[in-house]
């Protein structure tokens, strides 16, 4: 998800740079590297939402950056 006025992220010509305002995940296989490296990834990328459904254990998590950390 981004947010064109006020959000996180911007337009460089046709590029658009700066981090999304929502990342959503849908994990299966991926399930372990969706949790932790992009989890990371996305932390330090200043991601202020990520959603992963984690299809094999039935399970969504809503994850909330706050004080550089998700909750």
């Amino acid at each position: 998800l981004r947010i064109v006025t006020g959000g996180l992220s911007r337009a460089e010509g046709r590029i658009l740079a700066g981090a999304v305002e929502l990342a959503v995940e849908i994990a299966a296989s991926s399930d372990s590297l969706d949790r932790n490296a992009k989890l990371e990834a996305y932390r330090e990328a200043g991601i202020p939402e990520y959603i992963i459904w984690r299809t094999l254990r039935g399970v969504l998590e809503w994850r909330v950056l706050q004080a550089g950390r998700y909750a």
